[in-house]
């Protein structure tokens, strides 16, 4: 004789059966099999609740696909995808709702990549115009505008950086004259005010790379001929026995280049003959006060020391 527990359990399942709610039934009754698998009673009522939902779904299947038929023939092609997967999910092995499914996502695809392109197409003869009028101001006020509004648009940024390149590049070459000259602090400034149009710009990358290999070079050829010059004076101080002063242009030259072996060369002997020189001034000196030292020793000896 049936438990009245279980009698109990089956009669709730078959009160959800005759209301209509299939899967709350399945689901409960498969809860009742996992705890206690050997009630044969709930096990066959599971089979029947089984058979019903594979009934009921290929009704809905059914009705489904031609609602989403319908959406199609209409144009709402997202509402029959929204539609076709809820179906899905009811019989997800369905190989005819998966190929339906598969068709209109490649329609919905090919309205949405031509739209796309149109709105691209539209955008960039609206952008060329200004282009072409050569009104830069107002144009990266527009492209600004356009970056803000469809930032996540890959196309549009796409679009929008060949057009502040072109701007770049054109106010590149109106300074031309600027660019080729050594004022690099001015052509500085230019940069920067580029940057403010597009800092990721290659045209202002390779222009920066251009002016700092230029100003170096620059810089090197001033060090040279500062280097030149001052050898040249080096070697007229030398000739004119102005050793203290060679010493001082021998140095300078070396804070600049220090491996120039002609001027440290130049040095040492400059250093050797200022210091001899000092020498002879100093004994020079030296004899020239001996007299008057010899007076004031006689007149005041106390303000001598002798030295042993």
């Amino acid at each position: 004789m049936e438990d009245a527990f279980f009698r109990q359990i089956r009669r709730n399942l078959e009160a959800l059966m005759v209301e209509g709610r299939l899967a709350e039934a399945y689901s409960k009754g498969k809860e009742i099999l996992q705890k206690y698998p050997d009630q044969k009673p709930v096990r066959d009522l599971m089979v029947d609740i089984s058979k019903r939902m594979m009934t009921m779904n290929k009704q809905q299947i059914k009705d489904g696909v031609k609602e989403a038929k319908s959406l199609n023939k209409a144009g709402d092609l997202v509402g029959a995808l929204r539609k076709l997967k809820e179906l899905i999910t009811l019989s997800p092995q369905d190989a005819k709702l998966k190929r339906l499914y598969l068709k209109i996502q490649k329609t919905y695809k090919e309205k949405i990549d031509k739209q796309a392109r149109n709105f691209i197409g539209q955008k960039s003869k609206e952008i060329n115009e200004l282009y072409e009028a050569g009104d830069m101001t107002t144009l990266i006020i527009r492209l600004q505008e356009l970056a803000r509004e469809y930032k996540d648009n890959k196309q549009m940024i796409t679009l929008i950086r060949s057009y502040r390149e072109k701007i770049i590049e054109q106010e590149v070459t109106k300074k031309k004259e600027l660019i080729n000259s050594t004022k690099f602090e001015d052509i500085r400034g230019f940069i920067k005010d580029l940057k403010k149009i597009d800092e990721t710009s290659k045209t202002i990358k390779n222009l920066e790379n251009y002016i700092s290999r230029r100003q170096m070079g620059n810089q090197v050829e001033n060090i040279e001929e500062f280097v030149f010059a001052s050898e040249d004076s080096l070697t007229t101080l030398m000739k004119l026995k102005k050793f203290e002063e060679a010493v001082i242009v021998a140095n300078e030259i070396l804070k600049t280049n220090p491996d120039n072996k002609k001027v440290r060369k130049i040095l040492k002997k400059a250093k050797k003959k200022a210091f001899f020189r000092n020498q002879k001034e100093v004994a020079r000196k030296i004899k020239l006060s001996l007299p008057k030292l010899k007076e004031e020793y006689k007149k005041n000896k106390s303000n001598f020391v002798r030295i042993y």
